[in-house]
């Protein structure tokens, strides 16, 4: 046996589902069970076989302390089937034509199936789940019935004189089929071996329902060896959990069985790998155990009384009994789920997951988040022997990043001041309202110290804009009592100040009610918090206090999401950027544009902040040219492109943007034109330095300014006579007019 949760809690005993013992009342560890704090939804148990058997029914007693759809505790499992291990294909298959798998947990539920054989058999169990949580599932007994042949003949066995071990198969025909099936014979006593001759026996042919089987047995003397030349044949056959593609899952037993014409008992030598061989004298067969994952090889070979050696046999076997190991991790920003695996022997064949309660998926590349809400995400990987791990789970948060509205409590992390053993802090928000709610279904606080006050609490992972919510009490006992649940004295919302590190109650509440058959609903002020506490004042009678407890606590909010909240951040950053253009504006405006992401919005915000960038960029060009002396040709130069690259800017923004920067631009043109002038005046040592033609275009611009076009070439030769030629400059001033 074999079972999917190994290893297997301390109260359940796997031996218990073939035991063949079922009590009226059972309890751990009377029964195989799963249950842990964290449930996955999917569960097996295996039987496996060391021959090929052919069977047709199961019969299974399920048991439960929860009823289905809970999630807790234990319960009948949803649903269930029966695969067997098809030998032709090497995979797990689906029992043809089931009957049907019942879930009820009183007496056994019976499944027939037309007739299949293999050497294992599982069934599989889709836990019962509330559609948040799965419970687990337990087994008392777990019978799986053998197909029945026509009838069942006996062959002829042969012993040696003084041999009493006898073959522990037989020979049985299902059709066209034979298979060997286990057979446990009555005792052969040395009084019927003493010498040559025959003997009858009788024996019970496992599953066969037709009675018991007679067979003659042949006494030989083992001296009988004159004129004997033929070796005897040597097979070697495998047994195990076999697994895909040749691999076995499990340790291997391989059978080593010889057989002589002469009918008497060998000496059969084996060996694994290249360890040490083994001998054994007198046998018929030897057993030999294969364990560890890898591929080893069994070789063996058998002589007779006569010494005839067989050749040596062989037999590859190949041993993955580990299953793979998977891990997933969850992207904060995507909110998607990156599955990968490894397995170290015969390798990964593929990783499945499920979302929530839904069918398993082949995974292929990272599983999306099918919406905004939050979810849980099973995933299990199976490598090529055909190992299959068990399903591990990993929760998608809910998206906060849109606008929130009605109950987030599902999509809150709940904690508590105490929770007791026997319920549950996850029922606070599974948006489950149970009429008659179990143990499990509810969070209580009792103990052996139940204290004045408890407390449960709701995070988030933002603030979050909330404007009421509502909760409804438990109890099983009166107030007064100082025992047990009883309905509180009282109750209080609070959230939590980030700016003061401190708890406030919500102001403007309605009455905090106290029913235990009905929802407490309160409305109050909206308050935006990451996170919402409910203390509750315990009823007492003087000396103790009762305990405490909620089936379901839901809080409301009407939130416009973050988007809409990036989004007015990023506008009053632009806008702030617009009233005092500066470099330390414009950072903070991108940073917040760079967190919208409407691309719409995105677009028409940057062309608003480049305005911005092009009025800060000309003023800063400006202000450098004004603090700069402008009496060397490198300063004279700098000055020259900076006012180019002002002149260019200012072009781009909108007229009515522009303020004062145009009477800026003048002043600075006109201010380096006249130190041009001065230094095309400053008599120099030899030769001048022939003008630049920025420079050039920038005294022809200024001149024009000044006279018009009247005389515009002599002006300008007046003043770069020395550092041109006249037709340099008629050539730029036909260009210069050709814009204007």
């Amino acid at each position: 046996m074999t079972v999917s949760n190994e290893p297997v809690p301390t109260q359940y005993w796997v031996k218990a589902l073939n035991d063949e013992i079922v009590r009226s009342n059972p309890l751990p560890p009377d029964m195989w069970g799963t249950w842990t704090g964290n449930n996955p939804p999917q569960q097996w148990v295996q039987y496996t076989w060391n021959q090929p058997m052919r069977i047709s029914g199961s019969q299974i007693d399920f048991w439960n302390d929860q009823p289905q759809g809970t999630g807790v505790g234990v319960a009948a499992p949803a649903r269930w089937r029966i695969q067997y291990w098809n030998l032709a294909t090497g995979q797990w298959t689906d029992v043809p034509n089931p009957s049907g798998y019942p879930t009820g947990t009183q007496g056994f539920q019976n499944t027939t199936f037309d007739p299949v054989t293999t050497t294992q058999v599982r069934a599989l169990f889709d836990a019962s789940t509330n559609g948040s949580t799965y419970s687990a599932v337990a087994v008392e007994e777990w019978k799986i019935l053998a197909a029945q042949p026509a009838s069942v003949t006996a062959p002829s066995m042969t012993v040696e004189v003084g041999e009493v071990e006898l073959p522990d198969t037989l020979p049985v025909a299902f059709g066209d089929e034979t298979l060997q099936i286990p057979v446990f014979w009555d005792p052969l006593t040395p009084e019927q071996v003493t010498k040559p001759g025959t003997v009858t026996i009788q024996g019970t042919v496992l599953g066969y329902a037709g009675g018991r089987v007679s067979a003659q047995v042949n006494v030989i003397s083992p001296d009988d060896t004159e004129g004997d030349v033929t070796p005897p044949t040597v097979t070697l056959t495998p047994s195990g959990s076999a697994g895909a593609a040749g691999w076995f899952r499990s340790a291997v037993r391989v059978r080593v069985a010889g057989v002589d014409d002469r009918g008497g008992r060998l000496t059969i030598e084996s060996r694994v790998n290249a360890g040490q061989p083994v001998v054994a004298t007198d046998v018929r067969h030897v057993d030999v155990n294969v364990s560890g994952d890898g591929q080893h090889t069994v070789t063996a070979t058998a002589t007779d009384r006569a010494g005839n050696a067989s050749a040596p046999a062989s037999l590859a076997v190949r041993i993955d009994a580990t299953a793979p190991v998977s891990a997933a991790t969850v992207d904060g920003t995507t909110r998607g789920v990156t599955v990968t695996a490894r397995d170290t022997t015969s390798g990964v064949a593929r990783i499945e997951y499920a979302i929530d309660t839904g069918a398993w998926t082949t995974y292929s590349d990272a599983i999306a988040a099918p919406d905004a809400n939050k979810h849980t995400v099973s995933f299990r990987a199976i490598d090529l022997a055909g190992n299959l791990e068990t399903a591990k789970t990993v929760t998608i948060p809910a998206d906060l990043y849109g606008p929130l509205t009605d109950n987030i409590g599902p999509i809150a992390t709940p904690s508590a001041s105490y929770t007791a053993s026997w319920n549950s802090l996850t029922a606070l928000n599974d948006n489950a309202d149970p009429p008659s709610p179990s143990q499990a279904q509810i969070w209580g606080t009792w103990s052996g110290t139940r204290p004045a006050t408890q407390w449960v609490q709701y995070d988030w992972s933002r603030p979050v804009r909330l404007v009421g919510t509502e909760l409804k009490f438990w109890r099983d006992s009166n107030r007064g009592t100082g025992d047990g649940v009883a309905q509180p004295d009282g109750w209080v919302l609070q959230y939590w100040d980030e700016a003061a590190s401190a708890w406030r109650d919500v102001t403007g509440a309605a009455a905090y009610g106290t029913s235990t058959t009905a929802f407490n609903t309160v409305t109050f002020d909206p308050v935006t918090t990451p996170r919402v506490r409910a203390t509750v004042q315990a009823n007492g009678n003087g000396t103790t206090y009762s305990a405490v407890a909620i089936t379901e606590w839901r809080i409301f909010a009407d939130d416009p999401g973050v988007a809409a909240q990036l989004l007015k951040a990023a506008q009053d950053a632009v806008a702030a950027a617009e009233t005092n253009p500066s470099a330390d504006t414009i950072t903070t405006a991108e940073t917040a544009i760079a967190k919208v992401t409407d691309a719409t919005q995105v677009t028409a915000l940057n062309q608003r902040l480049t305005v911005v960038k092009h009025l800060v960029h000309t003023r800063d060009l400006l202000n450098h040219i004004a603090a700069t002396e402008l009496t060397t040709p490198a300063q004279l130069d700098t000055a020259v492109t900076d006012l180019t690259d002002a002149t260019t800017t200012l072009k781009q923004i909108p007229t009515d943007r522009q303020g004062d920067l145009p009477q800026q631009l003048a002043t600075a043109k006109r201010r380096l034109a006249d130190a041009l002038a001065d230094f095309f005046a400053t008599p120099v040592q030899g030769k001048p330095e022939p003008i630049k033609r920025p420079w050039l275009d920038l005294v022809i611009s200024d001149t024009y300014d000044r006279t018009g076009t009247t005389d515009l070439h002599d002006h300008v030769m007046s003043i770069v006579r020395s550092h041109t030629t006249g037709q340099q400059v008629t050539i730029a001033i036909n260009e210069f007019l050709a814009t204007r």
